[in-house]
């Protein structure tokens, strides 16, 4: 085959390649280049091997990952895809309970569980022991001691487990269910201390893949964090997922930033998922009488403007191009910020027309409606009156065959794509290496300048000056960060009342019109002489009338669509409250305006860089709370057309107080984010201010400890930077 026999010989242009990096970390080391670059060129190295070492590896798969933030779905994406709808892969409620999954041919079924190390669950409990979370707030490793805690207080002791690995066979599928959920379940008996498993299928069409159902990359538990990537620098395709309702959302992007390989993934598959949420919430804005979006404008609220009702299919073309405009536009700012070349980039674009899906709608059409779950039928009762062929209808909403033809295609892709990433390989990590050299060149060629303009008097005086000028930095940092929350405050309480606005407005429900039939007789009789009754003759006939009735899923809906609203439009509450490119812009300045920066050693990247760690250490808070205890309280209380009277007032009672309390509920949890996010604001101020002294005055340290000895490190700066030059004169030229 093609493909083994190319490998043959880029196997020796990559040992070829390993030992010019191994000779260029030599070079570094015997001419006295700082340990911390020599390293920098020995991780390039390891990461290069990684990925050969997993490229040509014996019998190398198709590494296929599924991306997403929790909560988007991959779980059932995967039970849909792989297994028929079976719910062979548990939901993972939180990034604290989602662990690593990977799925592989084996002979026979089987898992196979790896352990944490001891010593990285002894580093989390020490972590736990020595920082105690702020007021209010648990982390998320005081959570996962707390799991254990509580499994050793049920006979449980998790402990003798860590640093193993255990395989367990399975007889089928159902018991292999049964037992992955014990170990990567949301309430797993062995979750918390599981750093990956490996689920083994006797399925052909696995043969030639491994896929992987990636977790996040902000478990505290730092094993975890280090496989999750070390699969993604070998990825070679990605499905991305996203939910519909907010698609490619700021989140999404914070994840593809952390999550995709700067390199390696040769093809992304962008998936929308949840498609019947978003198909719903299309319908229910049109399905006013008067032709009005009953949500009117604001931030939680689209602006009022006329509308048509509209169609299932109708909905479904609209889902699709807004989903289609919007990953457009959104991956065309992505290729802004980070680049054209950018090989997150190249791979987002071939993939601008995303693919809606709703795994539900997908595994409903394959059961009968007797064993729905609850969930399952509500979205059937909220769909059914727009069906026009109903099982037409689920699957292009489903749009699994679709899924289906892109996954099968990349199967049959697999030599392509593989030669290609194996094409690739050895140029991208020139360009890599490359990169990485003239970073370390201008880096020497500031020290450089630096030594020989520097003076050891004024360079001593700048240090002084630098301790007396952090109370003016504090105080800069702290006004940013302050008016931050200020902003926050206010944005808070104009949404508070846009909140009860948009309840005012989603308060009343409608009243349908409906027709009954009935049957009568009437009895005509023949009369004879002097009027007597001769015979008689019964005629039945049918008359119609017209009545008016309310739904109790219009108001389960009508409660749903409101929390829906208000979760999509808390984001933008803190998105508008503090922007942070705006903040970087400040923190700089505050650096500036406040620091002694005049010296040629002072170097404004490491302020930038300090305001971009801050800067990414943040993530708009994801707004949840509840309402469906509301939603029951109200599909329990009344079912199908309610007629009468007093039925009506008693539904619109209920359904008031769902109202008020999913109000309430969200009310609660605004205030609370608001809070935690302001504390998190007031100590990120206070972490920056301590990170760029530390990294200013480190640096000067250094230079004053350079100037005692000035020809000295002059010569040996001149000299490193003479040789990062020829070096990179070779990379030039090809040598």
């Amino acid at each position: 085959m093609e493909l083994f026999t190319t490998t043959h010989q880029q196997q020796k242009e990559f040992r070829a390649y390993r030992e010019e990096l191994r000779r260029l970390e030599e070079r570094l080391r015997v001419n006295g280049a700082p340990q911390q670059d020599v390293e920098r060129i020995h991780a390039l190295g390891e990461r290069f091997t990684r990925r050969v070492d997993d490229f040509f590896r014996e019998n190398r798969r198709l590494n296929i990952g599924v991306v997403g933030q929790v909560k988007a779905g991959k779980s059932s994406f995967l039970n849909t895809l792989l297994f028929e709808g079976r719910q062979i892969l548990p939901k993972a409620a939180t990034p604290k309970t989602a662990v690593l999954t990977k799925i592989e041919y084996s002979p026979e079924n089987r898992l196979l569980v790896q352990y944490l190390p001891r010593e990285e669950w002894d580093q989390l409990e020490l972590e736990v022991r020595e920082t105690p979370p702020m007021e209010g707030e648990r982390t998320a490793a005081q959570e996962l001691v707390d799991m254990v805690r509580e499994r050793r207080a049920q006979g449980l002791d998790l402990m003798e487990k860590l640093g193993q690995t255990e395989e367990l066979p399975c007889a089928s599928v159902e018991e292999l269910q049964g037992m992955l959920n014990d170990y990567v379940g949301e309430n797993g008996r062995y979750t918390p201390i599981v750093e990956y498993v490996t689920l083994g299928m006797n399925r052909e069409e696995l043969r030639e893949l491994s896929i992987v159902d990636t977790p996040g990359l902000n478990d505290p538990i730092i094993s975890r964090t280090d496989q999750t990537r070390k699969f993604l620098e070998v990825c070679d395709v990605v499905f991305f997922l996203s939910q519909s309702g907010s698609f490619l959302d700021s989140n999404d992007w914070d994840l593809l930033s952390e999550q995709l390989p700067n390199q390696g993934v040769k093809r992304m598959i962008l998936i929308a998922s949840k498609a019947d949420s978003a198909v719903l919430d299309l319908l229910w804005s049109r399905r006013d009488s008067d032709g009005k979006d009953p949500l009117g404008g604001g931030r939680f609220r689209r602006p009022r403007k006329p509308v048509q009702p509209l169609t299932l299919a109708d909905a479904w073309a609209e889902v699709n191009r807004k989903l289609t405009a919007r990953a457009k536009g959104e991956i065309e700012r992505y290729g802004k910020r980070a680049g054209t070349q950018n090989s997150a980039y190249q791979a987002l674009c071939g993939c601008q027309e995303p693919c809606p899906v709703s795994a539900m709608l997908e595994n409903m059409r394959r059961k009968p409606r007797e064993v729905f779950d609850r969930e399952e039928e509500n979205i059937y009762q909220r769909l059914q009156s727009h069906f026009q062929d109903e099982a037409r209808d689920m699957e292009q909403i489903g749009n699994f065959e679709t899924v289906r033809m892109a996954f099968d295609q990349v199967v049959r892709d697999k030599e392509e794509i593989l030669l290609q990433k194996g094409r690739e390989m050895l140029p991208t990590a020139r360009a890599e290496r490359c990169a990485e050299l003239k970073h370390l060149r201008d880096k020497v060629l500031r020290r450089r300048d630096a030594l020989e303009h520097g003076d050891q008097n004024r360079l001593q005086q700048q240090i002084a000056e630098i301790k007396r000028q952090e109370n003016a930095l504090k105080g800069g940092v702290k006004a940013i960060f302050g008016e931050a929350g200020t902003r926050l405050e206010q944005e808070k309480s104009a949404a508070v009342s846009e909140m009860r606005t948009l309840c005012q407005d989603h308060s009343k429900l409608l009243e349908h019109s409906g027709t009954e039939e009935h049957t009568g007789t009437r009895t005509y009789y023949r009369h004879h002489f002097l009027f007597f009754k001769w015979g008689k003759e019964v005629v039945s006939y049918t008359y119609t009338t017209s009545y008016r009735y309310m739904l109790a899923s219009d108001a389960a809906e009508q409660l749903r669509i409101y929390a829906g609203k208000l979760s999509s439009g808390f984001e933008e509450v803190f998105r508008e409250a503090v922007n942070f490119q705006e903040v970087k812009g400040r923190l700089l300045n505050a650096v500036v305006r406040n620091l002694d920066t005049s010296h040629d050693a002072y170097d404004a990247g490491l302020c930038k860089q300090a305001a971009e760690e801050v800067i990414q250490s943040f993530h708009f808070p994801q707004m949840s709370f509840s309402f469906e205890k509301e939603v029951q309280a109200i599909s329990a209380r009344f079912k199908g057309e309610i007629k009468t009277s007093t039925e009506k007032e008693a539904l619109k009672e209920l359904f008031a107080r769902g109202m008020a309390k999913v109000l309430e509920n969200a009310v609660d949890a605004l205030e609370q984010e608001t809070k935690r996010f302001d504390a998190a604001l007031a100590k990120a101020g206070e972490q920056f201010t301590k990170d760029v002294l530390a990294k200013v005055q480190e640096e000067y340290q250094e230079l004053l400890t350079m100037l005692k000895d000035r020809q000295r490190e002059l010569e040996q700066a001149v000299g490193y930077y003479d040789l990062l030059e020829n070096i990179l004169g070779g990379e030039a030229d090809g040598t």
